[in-house]
């Protein structure tokens, strides 16, 4: 009903998952979801929600974590990847719908703060590391190589918090970080990166919405002559130039 009415669908997923941190629904069939929890454990359902089960093999059995991704291979919907910012390892690999899981940790960082997927030729994956700023992989995860062309050191040497693709032009990318205000934009698969913002917020989160272009973020902005700070909602059509406030009146 277009989200005005909502309800609980977690049955099988226990409480020890502590918080869902990541969905991903699969492209081959939607009523396939995966869910992530904070104890760094997926789960699965193949009825859209009306049941849950652990899709765990393979994984530790211990753990926890913040933040955590999962992306879908293109076109090879039972190949997924998940990642949480754990630091003793936390990248893993199935090519069997979740049925089993291995690690995948050649990065510099096991700080993994987002996996991002590109439908580029040949497929790519991206990683935004607490630390050494963005890699990424083109042969399904087994190697990885630096990505942060352009990015100032500020952003590199602490963390890139987010990244996102465009889903319409799979070389075409954005990411925001900890300690910079601003907005960078790739147009040629990371090979090089510029700031592209023209106004100073402080991003957490960045997205493309599909079929528009149209990029979200949500940052702080400042508001009055004595200035107060609010979490907000911003849009750009323009490519992450300018972006305008989208929330409520203050």
């Amino acid at each position: 009903d277009g989200g005005d009415y909502w309800f609980r669908a977690d049955a099988g997923i226990p409480t020890g998952a502590g918080h869902i941190l990541a969905l991903g629904v699969s492209p081959g069939d939607l009523n396939v979801v995966f869910a992530l929890g904070s104890n760094r454990q997926v789960y699965k359902t193949t009825n859209g929600g009306t049941s849950w089960a652990a899709a765990s093999a393979g994984l530790p059995a211990d753990g926890s974590g913040s933040r955590a991704s999962i992306v879908f291979e293109p076109g090879a919907p039972n190949t997924l990847y998940v990642s949480w910012n754990m630091s003793e390892g936390s990248l893993f690999k199935s090519t069997d719908g979740g049925a089993n899981w291995e690690g995948h940790d050649p990065l510099p960082s096991k700080i993994v703060r987002q996996l991002v997927g590109a439908a580029s030729t040949p497929p790519a994956l991206y990683a935004a590391l607490g630390g050494p700023g963005i890699y990424k992989s083109t042969d399904g995860a087994l190697t990885w190589s630096q990505a942060s062309s352009g990015l100032p050191v500020d952003v590199t040497a602490y963390n890139v918090r987010r990244i996102a693709e465009d889903p319409a032009s799979p070389n075409v990318l954005y990411a925001v970080s900890d300690n910079d205000d601003r907005v960078y934009k790739t147009t040629d698969g990371a090979a090089s990166w510029s700031a592209v913002s023209t106004e100073a917020h402080r991003f957490y989160s960045i997205w493309v919405q599909p079929g528009t272009g149209h990029v979200f973020t949500i940052g702080i902005d400042e508001l009055g002559a004595s200035p107060t700070y609010r979490t907000c909602l911003f849009r750009s059509t323009d490519g992450g130039v300018t972006f305008s406030n989208l929330s409520l009146a203050h």
